[in-house]
């Protein structure tokens, strides 16, 4: 069915309402309010997200760059020492320093008090970016409705929702996607000098926020390169290349201007993208039940994340817009190449394909799911509003039009309900295009809660359980300090890390971000479990007691008969502690056990018979790593410790294991040569 767009560019409708009528209040009174809404919601539930692992490092990037400006604005010559921060100099401050700037405005210092605050701002720009939204769907389709439900898809995205909290990386990169999307319309539209700067300086912020932004810098300067060869005139020609040369500057300048790395070096950006594109965090991704290098993910490990953790009604007309818009190209293919609708249509497409066919063409490294992909959320929400309006617009009928309006806003209305009921861990939500009922499969298939949110749950049951006594954590998934930041300052003074004195337990919380087994993360050790929370029938963290009285008669007689078998054969290594090989399992016993012992991590690392039988991402090493903290695989008894860990169940050819003291400092040293390996065994201490 042939349909032509009802949206033209302002310079073309006499009677369309300009830039400045269109961000009047009385236009936009409604956007406002639902922005003050969605406000309001959120400062009543900010305290009830957890503090991510990253926080603190993201802070103290902000602080280094502040100190840095300081001591160059009362020293010219610091420049000249350069910006140096490792890999993190290329992470931009566009966000995190106002932040820094605010925290240190009201005189906060209280680590609970800097969280809150930095999580109702972080919220607010995420809140802001969907007003832009709106105004960006306003200018786009000259309808309210549709504006709203363009706002409505972008807000209501359960994982960006819940990390507009807490991830002031990648939500506000999000947000100032959406603003640059909007000051290029804009731009485009107007057709202004003023425009353009206006339009730079937004793309200058955006890269700085995340490289990445280079991107639609690359495209706006293509579509105004485009403009310049379809001018008709000499003084066309010359207005397409002044403007395009002032986007270019004022990007340029306001990247350099935000970015201290940059004063010294200004081609350590090229650096940077190279850097960055392949980060050298060395992470590893559960996807699809198998282990993967971020450095080296299958081509669709972007789409399948996107499409099982995009609400269902957003994935659809997403999908429905995209489909109309190339169909439209398709017949009118000339349009495609003039500033006009079409155009800009095609733009959002592009700025959701080609970022996932970059990274899966050039082997870019991602993590933790693909929240560093969040910012294409931005043009497909409004691709989706896209396929709202082809679904609506005449000449359907009315029943026709108030069935996609009403659709639209049933799908909208589940998207609701599924934040209220995994509430405050919208960041872990999928879609039904997932099993979501069988029990532990999630956990064993995807990536959970990478960043420890849940931990700070885990605390909060321990703080209420015990509500007198110290709280001795033993070991937790990511830092303590940083998962108790947004407790209050009495609670978290209780909270220690270190092992029960006589009188008081000792604990163990948990988490599965990666964790294949059967279980929970103490698994091995005996240690009951006080506490499990779970999302969607799937286990996300652990509250597990080490201590042996609370451990009980029949964890601790389970012990003593491994401990009795083990003793049966051959130690292979003696040093501080005696390490077994017994029936499929190394079995770690110091039965002089003290405290320190208890809490002092292990190094094991097993080399195969075959490098093929390794995981991908181990085969560079040429051997698996097994480290694990005792605790978590051990119990403390009768003076004695004891730690049973399952070897893998390939050929082994050697095996390498010792202990290191909670300081680094390395106790001892193993390695021995299994007897099934075919050599004979053999023991090396060093």
């Amino acid at each position: 069915m042939p349909l032509s767009f009802p949206f033209a560019q302002a310079r073309d409708r006499p009677n369309a309402p300009r830039w400045q009528a269109a961000c009047n209040f009385p236009a936009n009174r409604g956007a406002l309010v639902l922005c003050a809404l969605f406000l309001a919601v959120g400062v009543a539930v900010v305290d009830d997200y957890g503090a991510s692992l990253d926080e603190k490092d993201q802070r103290l990037l902000a602080v280094n760059v502040a100190d840095y400006v300081a001591r160059w604005a009362r020293d010219r010559e610091a420049l000249e020492q350069g910006y140096t921060d490792g890999v993190a100099k290329y992470f931009g401050v566009a966000f995190e320093l106002p932040l820094l700037l605010v925290e240190r405005a009201l005189g906060l210092t209280d680590s609970r008090s800097i969280h809150l605050t930095r999580h109702i701002l972080t919220h607010a720009f995420f809140l802001f970016g969907g007003f832009c939204c709106w105004l960006l769907a306003h200018r786009l389709f000259n309808s309210r409705l549709l504006a709203t439900f363009a706002m409505l898809l972008f807000l209501l995205h359960p994982r960006l929702y819940a990390h507009s909290f807490f991830n002031s990386k990648d939500i506000p990169f999000a947000s100032m996607f959406m603003i640059a999307l909007l000051l290029a319309h804009r731009a485009f539209d107007r057709d202004t000098l003023r425009a353009f700067l206006a339009c730079g300086a937004g793309v200058g912020v955006l890269i700085n926020l995340r490289i990445m932004g280079i991107m639609l810098f690359v495209a706006v300067l293509a579509m105004r390169a485009l403009d310049f060869m379809q001018a008709s005139s000499r003084e066309e020609r010359k207005h397409a290349l002044q403007t395009g040369s002032a986007f270019a500057l004022a990007a340029i300048l306001s990247l350099h201007a935000i970015s201290p790395y940059l004063w010294a070096d200004p081609l350590a950006f090229f650096e940077g993208i190279a850097t960055l594109a392949r980060h050298p965090l060395r992470a590893i991704e559960l996807f699809q039940g198998e282990f993967w290098a971020g450095w080296d993910l299958p081509m669709r490990y972007v789409p399948v994340w996107f499409s099982i953790s995009t609400p269902p009604i957003a994935l659809l007309l997403g999908l429905v817009g995209a489909a109309w818009i190339l169909r439209q190209g398709a017949k009118r293919p000339i349009e495609v190449l003039r500033n006009g609708p079409l155009r800009f249509a095609f733009l959002l497409a592009a700025c959701v394909a080609a970022p996932v066919a970059a990274v899966a063409g050039l082997g870019a490294t991602l993590y933790n799911g693909w929240r560093q992909m969040y910012f294409i959320h931005a043009p497909f929400c409004l691709l989706a509003t896209f396929g709202l309006h082809w679904l609506a617009a005449a000449p359907r009928s009315a029943r026709q039009r108030a069935g996609a309006y009403g659709l639209t806003a049933l799908g909208l209305a589940t998207v609701v309900a599924s934040l209220v009921a995994i509430h405050p861990y919208q960041h872990l939500y999928f879609n039904i295009l997932v099993d979501r009922t069988t029990p532990e499969r999630l956990r064993t298939q995807y990536q959970m809660d990478y960043w420890g949110i849940a931990v700070r749950d885990g605390l909060e049951h321990l703080l209420e359980r015990y509500p007198s006594s110290p709280i001795h954590v033993v070991g937790a998934y990511g830092n303590i300090g940083r998962s108790a930041a947004m407790l209050p300052e009495a609670d978290r003074r209780r909270i220690l890390k270190s092992p029960a004195p006589s009188g008081f337990y000792s604990f163990y919380i948990g988490g599965y971000p990666w964790r294949q087994g059967r279980g929970n993360p103490a698994q091995g050790s005996f240690a009951p479990s006080l506490y499990d929370r779970r999302i969607y029938n799937s286990t996300i963290l652990t509250v597990a007691a080490v201590d042996p009285r609370l451990a009980g008669k029949a964890a601790v007689g389970a012990y003593r008969k491994i401990l009795s078998a083990a003793k049966a054969g051959e130690a292979v290594v003696q040093a501080n502690f005696q390490v077994y090989l017994h029936d499929g399992n190394l079995i770690y016993v110091n039965e002089a056990c003290k405290p320190d012992d208890f809490l002092s991590p292990f190094f094991l690392h097993v080399v195969p018979l075959s490098v093929d039988a390794l995981p991908l991402w181990r085969r560079r090493q040429g051997f698996e790593r097994l480290d694990f903290s005792f605790v978590q695989h051990g119990l403390r008894f009768d003076g004695t410790c004891l730690a049973s860990v399952p070897l893998p169940d390939y050929g082994v050819a050697r095996i390498s294991t010792g202990q290191t003291a909670r300081d680094g400092r390395e106790l001892w040293r193993g390695e021995f040569v299994p007897a099934h390996s075919g050599q004979p065994e053999r023991l090396a201490l060093f």
